[in-house]
């Protein structure tokens, strides 16, 4: 167990934790791919996660084991997008065949034959997400468009037509009622959409090269994009423009990922330069280093309570950090780290 201590500033009003270095330790290494790590999802409470990879496979992992659960191996390499519905009855995946087909996981004897195609596209599948209860699912594809799909009938809902290049990523917003989803694109373009009537509100044009990655913010009025031109970025739904750039001159790398912590402090991001970097959200500054990939960080995800961070990596490992924020009483914050 790994130990630091950092002294509390205290104020008028409040309380406020300074940290004079944040620190990870990689707690599991999870080997079992063959192929580059694509994409990965936590299960809603924390203890599995799921990943999709170039040898064809997607694999559901216990995190604090890091043993395989399942493996469904899929009919053509390069599954780029996987997801697992919130109640973990259902697993989401697509590549190359240019289609997103869900499996029934509670049929662990024959997972292959629950086997459905939801939908199709005219090009390849970059990710996907279930929405709404897990009644709906929404798919991002090379074809320039992102689509909402009913997972019942296998029809499509809606298409969102606006992006000029592949979409890469999608996101949809954390707060009730998720009416919003964001997409990042080859295009270099964030587009914000309302799911309501599948019309685009607005685009962010600020990134010089393709958006690898969106993310809403906890509170879901800003959206977090990561870029190939090495910056991350902030843009403010109410204000509709920019609101914050994370780049030092330091780093030349492509941005692949990110994710917030749960309380939004902090952004960590996975680069091309086989690290994760945390920057602190207000500052606009580096705060620490996540190091352990000996290839791209490909894919990132928190643990949906906060405590838990998986990497996908070019390296053909899911690498999960944990960690643990306890209060003494004597003025100072210990982290835990398992």
């Amino acid at each position: 167990m790994f130990v630091i201590q950092s002294k509390i500033l205290r104020d008028s009003s409040a309380t406020i934790l300074h940290f004079d270095q944040l620190s990870y330790k990689i707690r599991r290494s999870l080997k079992g791919h063959q192929g580059k790590i694509l994409r990965l999802d936590w299960t809603k409470n924390g203890q599995k996660l799921i990943s999709s990879s170039q040898d064809g496979e997607v694999i559901m992992w216990d995190a604090f084991s890091s043993q395989k659960d399942i493996v469904i191996p899929q009919s053509t390499p390069w599954t780029m997008a996987c997801s697992i519905d919130s109640v973990g009855s259902y697993i989401a995946c697509g590549g190359v065949d240019n289609k997103c087909s869900i499996y029934d996981i509670q049929d662990l004897e024959d997972i292959a034959s629950t086997k459905r195609t939801i939908a199709t596209h005219t090009s390849y599948i970059s990710d996907c997400k279930f929405i709404y209860s897990d009644c709906q699912l929404l798919t991002a594809s090379g074809d320039t468009t992102c689509a909402l799909w009913d997972v019942e009938t296998s029809q499509m809902i809606y298409t969102f037509h606006g992006h000029k290049a592949d979409v890469l990523s999608l996101d949809l917003c954390p707060t009730f009622p998720a009416n919003l989803i964001a997409s990042g694109s080859c295009d270099n373009i964030v587009k914000i959409w309302d799911l309501r009537q599948g019309q685009c509100t607005h685009s962010f044009e600020d990134h010089k090269a393709s958006v690898n990655c969106v993310k809403f913010f906890p509170t879901g009025d800003v959206i977090g994009s990561a870029s190939d031109d090495g910056t991350c970025r902030l843009f403010d739904l109410r204000a509709m423009q920019g609101i914050s750039i994370y780049k030092r001159d330091s780093i030349i790398f492509g941005v692949s990922s990110l994710d917030f912590t749960k309380s939004g402090r902090l952004l960590l991001a996975g680069y091309y330069d086989f690290n994760i970097h945390a920057w602190d959200t207000l500052k606009m500054e580096r705060v620490s280093t996540l190091y352990g990939h000996e290839s791209r960080v490909s894919c990132l995800k928190m643990s949906p309570d906060g405590f838990g961070l998986a990497s996908g990596s070019w390296d053909q490992t899911v690498k999960v950090s944990l960690k643990i924020f306890v209060l003494d009483l004597k003025g100072f914050a210990i982290i835990y780290i398992f």
